[in-house]
């Protein structure tokens, strides 16, 4: 979020008065009450709009049923992950040496790991390897293990894993959507020890054992830099791995029951009503995902006012400048609100478009939105259904009406 975008959602009127507020109010409720008819999002429309100022309800259609998030489970994912492990909680992707002078890198879950860090982790293991004595070559096998075996989500499409999203597993490169993403990252750590003068070759998978010693560890990466990566582009690996992170840190089982259960334990111990939502996946590439419009403003309300989860908020796209939202709101009604939306996109082939985000009324207060359509008619191209839910975001800031 731009500076003067959060400036702009973070002012407070808490002295405003409570007419000029609730005149305000129903100008955006009239305005979604009409703006759902039309006729491009289809039947089937979720939509929850609510006040930070007053926490109420500003307008209501369908907002406590659920409906397919798309990518804004996203916003879900990246409250679970600051809740549960911290905006500071820091990943490790470590090098073992194995009797009989094998290495093992292992690989602790790093959602945004770079040739980069390999290449700085594999200097740090050239030094150490030369203080121990003179080695002439080395095998680096791989310890992935951190997760369970990896398997397609349930309500993935036969086509998305490795297309818009790689197996999860505990090591990989960030932007890698490789079969054995695991494999890939160690072949760059290999690559990297032999410009080092270390004569390396690729070895196999593996478990790291009692007796094998840690010779070097890379720990530069941490949950605040995952989602800023995550949010503007709508990043499904990162997102993944954030959500197998949380069930490990929750004591499940690091697989998609697990990772289920952790964030549901999150969400249902501070406060939130999720009855109606499913939490399938971390991505929202899950067809049997559900949100209901209500939890997501609630999310983000709670992203926008408490200042641990404030990457999260910051990290939103903001509409015609960045990410996702780069060009949404490029036409009328709905192009006034350009610069002055924060939100999170969402969707799926053919029938899934949702937006769900923060903006500054016009009676200076900050609304939280969620917009869901489920069933979007393939006869209405693609950007009319999407101006269309940006047009009910700009009646949200009040600049349609």
């Amino acid at each position: 979020m731009s500076c003067a975008l959060a400036a702009l959602v973070t002012a407070s009127s808490l002295g405003a008065p409570v007419a000029a507020a609730n005149q305000v109010d129903r100008s955006i409720d009239t305005a979604v009450s009409r703006l759902v008819t039309d006729p491009s999002l289809g039947a089937r429309v979720g939509v929850h709009v609510r006040s930070e100022a007053s926490g109420e309800t500003v307008s209501d259609v369908m907002a406590g049923e659920g409906f397919i998030p798309a990518s804004t489970m996203k916003v879900v994912t990246a409250y679970t992950a600051l809740r549960r492990l911290g905006a500071d909680y820091r990943f490790s992707t470590t090098v073992y040496l194995a009797q009989g002078g094998r290495l093992i890198l292992k690989g602790g879950g790093d959602p945004v790991l770079t040739s980069r860090d390999l290449r700085l982790l594999a200097t740090r293991t050239a030094k150490a390897l030369r203080k121990r004595g003179a080695v002439s070559s080395v095998v680096v096998d791989f310890d992935d293990g951190i997760f369970a075996k990896p398997r397609n989500a349930p309500g993935w499409e036969s086509g998305d894993m490795p297309t818009y999203v790689s197996a999860v597993r505990g090591l990989g490169m960030l932007g890698s959507y490789a079969i054995d993403t695991a494999r890939v990252a160690t072949a760059a750590f290999v690559s990297h020890l032999n410009s080092r003068g270390i004569r390396a070759v690729l070895g196999s998978r593996t478990d790291v054992g009692g007796a094998d010693r840690r010779l070097a560890r890379f720990r530069g990466n941490d949950v605040a830099e995952a989602i800023e990566v995550m949010m503007p582009s709508s990043e499904n690996n990162v997102a993944e791995v954030l959500f197998r992170q949380v069930a490990v840190a929750s004591g499940e089982a690091s697989n998609w029951v697990g990772s289920r259960r952790a964030a549901r334990k999150v969400l249902r111990r501070d406060g939130f009503r999720i009855r109606g939502s499913s939490f399938i996946d971390g991505s929202g590439l899950s067809y049997r995902n559900r949100l209901t419009p209500s939890l997501l403003t609630d999310v983000l309300i709670r992203i926008h006012t408490d200042a641990r989860y404030i990457v999260a908020r910051d990290s939103l796209p903001v509409a015609g400048v960045n990410g996702t939202m780069t060009r949404r709101f490029a036409v009328p009604p709905a192009s006034c609100a350009r610069g002055s939306i924060a939100a999170k996109t969402g969707s799926l082939p053919m029938t899934v478009s949702t937006l769900a985000g923060l903006t500054k009324a016009r009676d200076g207060t900050t609304k939280a939105f969620a917009i869901m359509v489920n069933g979007r008619p393939p006869s209405y191209a693609w950007s009319q259904t999407s101006a269309a839910i940006d047009t009910i975001a700009a009646a949200v800031n009040g600049c349609v009406r």
